[in-house]
């Protein structure tokens, strides 16, 4: 009687699954070598927004544009500090995410609230931190005053607070800032021109507030913004146009709320020294 016996049927499903994830390695690959030899300024632009939104340090970034803290470097002393203010700040009942390296607080979230003399006495002792989201906390003018000697943050939010002009004069000396997001508050025209002095600042929102058309030859004055937001602020053409100077303007979110009309966007457009998005 033979021995013989029928082979198993070869597994082409597996071959298959390995030609398919071949084929989507080598158009990834593709297509990450064609991004960096093209760097389409739209997809740069969605990619650059889309971090922005997420709150993700942007590694594309150039190397001055970020701050790199290596966990040698920082001081015993210090990282004790830092521990100890920290725990003090989870103890009231809020949010300190540290980072991953080097164990400092790096982002410290205020709940709606919140804010008191009490907190920011503690956060300016915090010398690492990089980003605080205080929206609808309740920080005051005064409150502010405790920031300006946080000269590493990079991403302040905080809008929806009782925060008038008074507080660009404490804000405009935290001078790494790269982000201000200040939507809501009670902001004029005065002490604007402050925001000048931002040397690195490249978003700004100050979505309803009440400004004129005169007041946006103040915000013109800041030469380092990429995104500005401007929604609700009472605006018509006229001071849209003032705008066009910005030198390093980028993307403009200011048609709701505002009196600009599709000429006037068309023309700051066309104007403006790099190619603008408006919406």
């Amino acid at each position: 009687m033979s021995d013989y016996q029928e082979s198993p049927p070869k597994d082409r499903g597996f071959k298959y699954r390995i030609g398919i994830l071949l084929v989507v390695f080598a158009a990834v690959a593709g297509f990450v070598v064609w991004f960096n030899i093209v760097q389409p300024p739209k997809l740069i632009k969605l990619r650059d927004e889309t971090l922005r939104q997420w709150g993700i340090q942007n590694p594309f970034e150039k190397e001055s544009e970020i701050i790199i803290i290596n966990a040698e470097d920082v001081p015993e002393a210090d990282r004790e500090s830092d521990a100890q203010i920290a725990q003090k700040i989870e103890e009231m009942g809020l949010l300190v995410v540290k980072d991953s390296s080097t164990k400092l607080a790096n982002v410290i979230h205020v709940t709606k609230g919140k804010a008191s003399e009490e907190l920011f006495k503690w956060i300016t002792q915090l010398k690492y931190v990089n980003a605080i989201n205080a929206e609808e906390a309740g920080v005051t003018d005064e409150l502010c005053k405790y920031l300006e000697t946080q000269t590493m943050v990079r991403s302040l939010s905080m809008g929806r607070n009782p925060l008038t002009s008074e507080a660009l004069k404490s804000l405009s000396k935290m001078e790494l800032i790269t982000g201000m997001y200040l939507r809501e508050c009670q902001i004029t025209g005065e002490n604007l021109e402050l925001l000048a002095n931002l040397k690195e600042l490249k978003i700004l929102d100050l979505s309803g507030s009440k400004f004129t058309n005169e007041d946006m030859k103040k915000i013109a004055g800041c030469k380092t913004i990429h995104w500005l937001l401007l929604n609700d602020v009472g605006i018509d053409d006229e001071g849209l146009m003032y705008l066009a100077e910005m030198p390093e303007l980028r993307h403009l979110t200011i048609l709701r709320g505002n009196n600009i009309t599709p000429e006037g966007a068309k023309k700051i457009r066309s104007m403006a020294k790099n190619d603008l998005t408006v919406d």
